[in-house]
């Protein structure tokens, strides 16, 4: 026996499970919550009810709410069959006045929160949205931890699973790593990922653009102040290194830290703790630091412009980022997916890309890598009609970089037809599931590429590889499975 109450839920809302005997409670609980647009309640009055319901589908939940007291197996014994079947489910038990040592119980059972009744609508409200949030959060956290992710926002190259499986193995450990790449190749997802793969990701990721704080400003916003401890410090501050306590501090762009400065932060390093300006007390603190840039240090150390050791604390592990050029099978995967998120931010129904579209995206240099691939699309995208017929229109760019394709048989048109993908009736119903598409588009544009350079060097797949750059096991592989044999 159960009850669902849904507000205003569609896709995305939250769904939270609700187990109190009492039955006039469950009006309260959704008068309490009748603002929170999306939420969708199930109610059960007993823990045996609501495990034969729900038992099988508890990942789909994002919170509990259950009462202490109820008929059967109790609040407590509910609750911990809740966490070992869901140890990530934060549920908030409910308690009766006078229960004190049975909220203790309840904490130490693995309990996310308790409330004692007879609790306000205001107090439950909020303690619920603390729950979903932390849900998601940590739903996000194994989202950002996964292959899926990285392949989606970087691409599914070998040299980008290269370097996944490189953080995989880098991430739990308590290394100091160094991202060395070009502008634009992700830096920071690659440090989002190692902090989501290592042993504080619940921790905070504190991010500091090395090159964009000035240099009079730098110590303070690492370190922290004191009020009254120069002009403008009206109140205290917490410096970057105390607010990632616990977790992970990315030093972006490390390489434009001034000289002095280096000394600095090599010895709060060393010294595992800073003094805030103003202080003469340090504040000590825990964290993984991982640094990324997109020059040379080992250059800028050869130069004097850099500290040797500061390096080499910072460097425990490197992992090079290989550039979007080098990658061509992520240069389509990213093509694609970056011409349907125009499509749907634009509301444009661009189709595909002529054969001197696609062109350009193998030929192009894309020295701002995947940020200057994204802004190029996306404004091509703008001006396009059916499909994008140049990269740059209206642009002296177009045709100033030597193709690897010289010339491509056929009617000179690599075009995604619209109906192949998906139907017009379901993008005038807003029913388009993104990850399939994405998948099938980037299918049909390297199918058609393929095929055509196949035709061009007259079947010799040695040389296909070597004019798209690919290694030559990887072109028989796309060759048989794209049915190209």
């Amino acid at each position: 026996m159960g009850a669902e109450c849904a507000g205003t839920a569609g896709v995305g809302g939250s769904a939270i499970l609700v187990v109190e005997d009492h039955q006039p409670q469950w009006e309260l609980i959704r008068r309490a919550c009748r603002r929170e647009e999306g939420w969708r309640f199930q109610f059960f009055p007993s823990s045996e009810d609501a495990l034969d319901s729900v038992g099988s589908s508890l990942h789909t939940l994002d919170a509990a709410l259950v009462d202490i007291v109820l008929p059967g197996m109790d609040g407590i014994g509910l609750l911990s069959c809740l966490a070992r079947a869901e140890p990530r489910l934060p549920v908030l038990m409910v308690t009766g006045e006078n229960l004190v040592g049975s909220a203790v119980r309840c904490m130490k059972a693995g309990a996310f929160d308790y409330i004692t009744k007879p609790f306000g609508s205001e107090d439950l409200l909020d303690r619920l949205r603390v729950a979903v949030r932390t849900r998601r959060q940590a739903r996000q956290l194994v989202f950002h931890a996964s292959e899926e992710y990285l392949a989606t926002m970087m691409g599914p190259s070998e040299r980008v699973a290269s370097v996944a499986r490189t953080i995989d193995r880098v991430g739990p450990t308590a290394l100091s790593v160094l991202l060395e790449g070009e502008s634009g190749t992700g830096k920071e997802l690659l440090a989002r990922r190692i902090h989501a793969v290592s042993v504080r990701p619940s921790g905070p990721f504190v991010a500091v653009d090395c090159g964009a704080i000035p240099e009079s400003l730098i110590e303070s916003e690492l370190f922290g102040f004191k009020k009254g401890s120069f002009t403008g410090a009206t109140s205290d501050r917490k410096g970057k290194f105390e607010l990632a306590h616990g977790g992970t501090l990315f030093l972006d762009e490390i390489g434009n830290l001034p000289y002095p400065m280096q000394g600095k932060l090599l010895r709060a390093l060393q010294e595992r703790e800073v003094t805030p300006i103003g202080s003469d007390l340090p504040v000590r603190f825990d964290i993984r630091v991982v640094s990324a840039t997109n020059s040379s240090l080992k250059g800028m150390v050869d130069r004097g412009e850099f500290r040797l050791d500061l390096y080499h604390r910072l460097a425990e592990f490197p992992i090079a980022i290989p550039p979007l050029r080098e990658r061509v099978e992520d240069l389509l995967h990213l093509s694609a997916r970056f011409l349907l998120e125009a499509c749907q931010e634009l509301h444009k129904k661009v189709e595909g890309f002529s054969q001197r579209a696609i062109e350009e995206i193998l030929a192009d240099p894309w020295t701002g890598n995947v940020r200057e691939l994204r802004s190029v699309i996306r404004r091509a995208t703008l001006v396009a009609d059916r499909r994008i017929e140049e990269l740059r229109p209206g642009s002296q760019e177009n045709g100033s970089h030597t193709s690897r394709i010289r010339s491509v048989p056929g009617d000179g048109v690599f075009v995604i037809q619209a109906e192949a993908v998906f139907s017009r009736e379901s993008v005038e119903a807003g029913n388009l599931p993104y990850k399939p598409l994405l998948s099938r588009l980037v299918r049909q544009i390297e199918r058609g590429i393929l095929a055509s350079v196949l035709e061009h060097v007259g079947g010799n797949k040695r040389r296909m590889a070597r004019t798209l750059g690919l290694d030559y096991k990887t072109v028989l592989t796309k060759v048989r499975d794209l049915g190209l044999e």
